[in-house]
């Protein structure tokens, strides 16, 4: 490759160069000690992360991780806390972990169309195996944000060879508005982001040729393939991001610089397919499998177009009394409803229906028209202690 002459007689790679010679990383850690190494400072900035994050923002988790400290209103913490369990679950059970028969039993549920994350159910399934659910989906939201920090701190150290500069570029990216909004929601798939940074710590590894092609092509391959199944779409944005960098870089590079991004582009696809083929399952299951569809049941309440029901009786005391008959306010059923809903095939004869609080208030001359043309479905006040079909 040709180098492109800087004024003071060196090129654009003596710096690149410097700080790659082994030699010079050497005197580097001579001169600073141990803390001069990558390795130490990334530990270093992954322990700032974790004592600024852990006694703050999280701290609840951390001090109650076996409590539900979820929020309710929202279905995916929930959820996600189901994930975790189910995943060691399945497999311990030889079961099919993309399809379940606990959601919506018993026809049950395909799971591929769903975001359960199995990379972090089945890593901590010793956890969640010996502690429960819970206290899984408690630690792995704690530290989630501290560990995408970190991820981006190793592609900036690698950058820039600067400890605080990275450390600043990690908490950035890390502690993001993006990172905190879902992490506070128990988004998993969405707070666990830090396979990005470091598939790009990998491009800048290759093109340090600290790497080999081989290397690249199968560590980057294993980490599309992970990000596959943490969450669909942000495989889809990587996959953008990825052509759209590809795409510039051929039309920003010189021509020197163009073969190592064709290069770079030929690796990339490699990897894909790497991540293809260990998705397959997955992509298999989901193209074949469908959830069964339920069949939605849904009629007309007859008795309404007779009686109004308790609560459309516009203020007037004389309709609420007709519409709930001489029943307490606590009595989820009220007295036409017990006896008008019932099926047709509990009444034993003219007349006759299911026991209810107040089942005389109805004269028996008013009840045979209506009973005779009402269809039977099932009381809706059933369980309240109100009526009994």
């Amino acid at each position: 490759m040709t180098a492109i002459s800087h004024p003071d007689g060196g090129n654009s790679g003596a710096a690149q160069q410097a700080r790659d010679d082994p030699r010079v990383g050497t005197e580097r850690v001579h001169r600073y000690g141990p803390l001069g190494s990558p390795a130490i400072q990334g530990l270093i900035a992954l322990g700032i992360y974790l004592a600024t994050c852990l006694p703050t923002v999280v701290r609840p988790l951390i001090l109650h991780p076996a409590w539900a400290q979820l929020y309710q209103k929202n279905p995916d913490p929930n959820f996600y806390v189901w994930s975790l369990r189910w995943w060691p679950y399945a497999i311990s059970h030889g079961l099919d972990p993309l399809y379940t028969h606990q959601i919506e039993a018993p026809a049950g549920y395909a799971l591929a169309w769903i975001t359960t994350v199995p990379p972090l159910a089945v890593l901590a399934a010793p956890l969640t195996v010996l502690a429960g659910p819970v206290v899984s989906f408690s630690l792995l939201t704690a530290v989630a944000m501290p560990v995408s920090a970190w991820a981006a701190f190793i592609l900036c150290r690698r950058l820039t060879g600067r400890f605080w500069p990275s450390l600043v570029g990690g908490a950035i990216f890390g502690f993001s508005a993006y990172e905190v909004s879902h992490d506070a929601l128990g988004q998993l798939n969405l707070a666990y982001s830090l396979l990005l940074p470091l598939l790009a710590y990998l491009v800048v590894l290759w093109r340090d040729q600290r790497i080999s092609s081989r290397s690249f092509v199968i560590i980057a391959g294993i980490g599309l393939a992970l990000q596959f199944y943490l969450f669909l779409e942000t495989f889809a944005d990587l996959t953008a991001i990825v052509v759209i960098s590809l795409v510039a870089g051929l039309a920003l590079a010189g021509r020197p610089g163009r073969r190592r991004v064709l290069r770079l582009a030929k690796l990339t696809v490699a990897a894909y397919a790497i991540a293809m083929v260990l998705a397959a399952p997955y992509l298999a299951n989901a193209l074949s499998t469908k959830s069964p569809t339920l069949v939605a049941v849904s009629g007309t309440d007859l008795a309404s177009l007779v009686v109004p029901s308790p609560g459309h009786a516009f203020g007037l005391a004389w309709l609420k009394h007709l519409a709930t008959g001489p029943v307490t306010s606590s009595q989820a059923c009220s007295c036409w409803r017990c006896w008008l809903l019932s099926r047709r095939g509990q009444a034993g004869s003219f007349g006759s229906w299911p026991a209810c609080s107040s089942s005389s208030w109805w004269p028996r001359w008013a009840r045979w028209p209506i009973w005779t043309a009402i269809p039977s479905p099932p009381c809706r006040g059933a369980g309240s202690g109100s009526c009994r079909s």
